[in-house]
């Protein structure tokens, strides 16, 4: 039986290309046949390349074959391993490097009458070049899975969520880093420089184009004692900003037992600046309009959570439609409650007629 000869077979450094993530290399022959006669130009010759781990008989991690070329009347043949049709494994260097303590080897086999009855023609211990493949592809992704380089110097990763200091993560975000220790930042974004424009300086830009009120830019949540969002600004500039494009948008939404606190640093700093109206809803009653009196009354309690002697209480009738008695606001120490009680001194009947209604602003010291 003839047997083919493959003479002064070598490897090429070829290219692992930045634009895709199963990288390969070139591999080039000469390719006689049994007789020693070179394999005529443009003839096919069948090939199968193996990598093998531990010896030159070793388990098959990866393998391809390729309907080969010659290319020259010298018997060239050019191809690259990583092009070829897998039978073993799906990418050249899809793992087959991850366990660097067992040596690779390069196995190759032709037909040299173009079809499938290989004859082995023998395995080469790999040397530098696959290494140097796994070890780039190593600063990117564990595991086998590799990053995409996109458009415009981008890396994109679109197989599923990025998880960085935990493997099963309490969160399921598209980006989950968690961090188990009381002490140092989970992660810390730092812009240095100056910049003239707002977007320029913006150290964290979180923009929500979710539809509908539902959608949180950021949200700032501490499970106990803590703080959820800090803005320390040293200089001229903002701690935090929220706007909101639309009517009925949130720029900023804090739910703690301290909603929001403002703090100036300088003597004449302001702490909080509204641009615009300000709106109080809630169960909490820090702004609510008493139940309006079915019948006349002497007095009107306020009603609300937490009410203390130390309160701040601003009172506003509602409507002045009706003649509104004279009034003082006191507060009950038997009921442990703030009242508005009609005066008694003014010479008007000494009750507030049906339908007297207040508005109330608490402001807690």
């Amino acid at each position: 039986m003839k047997k083919a000869i493959l003479f002064a077979a070598f490897m090429l450094v070829a290219f692992c290309g930045f634009s895709q993530y199963n990288y390969k290399f070139n591999y080039q022959a000469v390719v006689r046949n049994g007789a020693g006669t070179l394999v005529p130009n443009g003839s096919s010759v069948g090939m199968r390349i193996s990598i093998l781990e531990g010896s030159a008989s070793g388990t098959v991690l990866y393998q391809e074959t390729h309907n080969a070329l010659v290319n020259n009347d010298q018997g060239l043949v050019n191809l690259v391993i990583g092009d070829g049709t897998p039978s073993v494994g799906g990418i050249v260097f899809s793992g087959n490097f991850q366990d660097l303590t067992q040596e690779k080897f390069l196995k190759i086999e032709a037909d040299p009458a173009g079809g499938t009855s290989y004859t082995d023609l023998g395995a080469t211990k790999l040397q530098f070049v696959p290494y140097a493949a796994h070890a780039f592809s190593a600063t990117l992704a564990e595991n086998g899975t590799q990053w995409e380089n996109g458009a415009a110097s981008s890396i994109n990763y679109t197989a599923g969520s990025v998880n960085i200091g935990v493997s099963s993560p309490t969160g399921a975000a598209t980006v989950n880093i968690e961090k188990s220790v009381v002490t140092g930042r989970v992660l810390s974004v730092i812009q240095s420089g100056s910049s003239s424009s707002a977007a320029g300086s913006t150290a964290i830009n979180a923009e929500n184009n979710a539809i509908g009120r539902t959608g949180i830019a950021i949200n700032g949540y501490q499970a106990s004692n803590g703080t959820g969002v800090i803005g320390n600004v040293s200089g001229n500039g903002i701690g935090i900003f929220g706007t909101a494009g639309t009517t009925g948008g949130v720029g900023v939404q804090a739910y703690a037992d301290i909603g929001v606190k403002a703090s100036s640093f300088s003597t004449n700093g302001i702490a909080i600046e509204l641009d615009g109206f300000m709106k109080v809803s809630g169960s909490k009653k820090t702004a609510f309009k008493t139940s309006a009196l079915v019948s006349a009354a002497s007095n009107i309690t306020l009603s609300y959570g937490g009410a203390s002697s130390t309160d701040i209480i601003l009172v506003t009738p509602v409507s002045s439609s009706y003649t509104m008695p004279s009034w003082e606001l006191i507060w009950n120490i038997s009921t442990s409650a703030w009242q508005i009680w009609n005066a008694s001194d003014d010479g008007i009947p000494s009750n507030f007629p049906a339908g007297t209604s207040f508005n109330i602003l608490v402001i807690k010291q």
